[in-house]
């Protein structure tokens, strides 16, 4: 008999088989193999008649002549595991959101086979933290008979998060009304990050609690990259209307606030005085629209009364930067 060398092979590969040759004087009649699996011909070749799993085949393959005499030998067929890649793919998320769904892909397979042909259940793990960084992800838990399986590890990426944040006051309000805008943000991890307030541009305390003349104000709310955010110039924006006060004065005639008779030649104090208004608001005294003076704060004068009849003493307080304009009238 000539017996041809062990091979060994892949799971899933071709084998080329094995060619068996012997010599009897009385001829051979027969070869035969102990494994169904296998197949030998007359001529002594021997294959495979169905794919076989990994592991090892003793096969004993027997060879029978005319007269009856049986010979045989052992022929040894070694099936490796063959490679097979579980691969974790790799992942992202943003800072302060739960893990996506771990995935692998497979790389590897015979023609025909998948992952439901694997033993054991597929799992991951990935080191802790929820810092913006990278993650190892490491797939583990299958099994096969037929595969060497390669488990690759796979990479969790966490992103920056965008920050948000809120300015909140109200508007529009009266002058000499505290302004009361503050900014304020729900974001965590974020400590090393500078959030800032803006009035027309200008950095100011948060919250803004400044007495601010009559206008228009824009605020403006910002941050600062920090380890888990992105920076943001503008997470939020506000406008204040501060709307000009009601003005008021106090009229004194003859030192009365109210309508007064006096006789014909009769000389009065007329006094005028500003009780809410900007100190350099400028109030006028009229006498029947005449005006008889002017100035700021606080205005006297002594009038004369030398004609018999009605007279209209007016003061008005002039629209200023922060009041409206007012007035009181008193008749003589």
């Amino acid at each position: 008999i000539s017996i041809p060398a062990n091979a060994t092979i892949t799971y899933g590969s071709n084998w080329n088989g094995a060619q068996f040759s012997a010599v009897d004087n009385s001829g051979v009649v027969l070869y035969s193999v102990n494994n169904t699996n296998f197949e030998i011909n007359s001529t002594g070749f021997l294959k495979l008649n169905n794919n076989v799993g990994a592991g090892i085949y003793n096969l004993n393959v027997s060879i029978r002549d005319s007269s009856n005499n049986y010979n045989s030998t052992i022929y040894r067929l070694t099936v490796n595991k063959k490679d097979l890649f579980v691969i974790a793919e790799n992942k992202t998320k943003t800072y302060g959101t739960s893990d996506p769904a771990f995935t692998a892909v497979y790389s590897g397979f015979i023609v025909g086979e998948n992952q439901n042909n694997l033993g054991g259940s597929l799992a991951f793990n990935r080191v802790s933290g929820e810092g913006v960084g990278t993650y190892t992800i490491t797939p583990s838990g299958l099994t096969s008979n037929n595969y060497n399986i390669i488990f690759v590890n796979g990479l969790l990426a966490i992103n920056k998060a965008t920050p948000t944040g809120t300015i909140t006051g109200t508007s529009p309000i009266n002058y000499g009304t505290t302004a009361n805008i503050q900014g304020t943000t729900t974001n965590t991890g974020n400590a090393d990050a500078q959030y800032r307030l803006f009035r027309n541009n200008v950095l100011v305390n948060n919250p803004d609690n400044s007495i601010l003349a009559a206008g228009t104000y824009n605020y403006m709310y910002n941050v600062t990259a920090g380890t888990n955010y992105t920076a943001s110039s503008s997470l939020s924006t506000f406008q204040l209307i501060v709307n000009k006060d009601l003005s008021e004065v106090d009229l004194l005639v003859n030192n009365v606030r109210s309508n007064i008779n006096v006789n014909q030649g009769s000389t009065i104090p007329i006094n005028l005085s500003t009780t809410k208004g900007d100190s350099s608001g400028t109030i006028r005294l009229f006498l029947n629209g005449n005006l008889i003076n002017q100035g700021s704060s606080k205005i006297s004068n002594m009038t004369l009364f030398n004609t018999v009849g009605n007279f209209n003493v007016t003061g008005i307080y002039l629209d200023s930067q922060n009041y409206t304009q007012s007035s009181k009238t008193f008749f003589v």
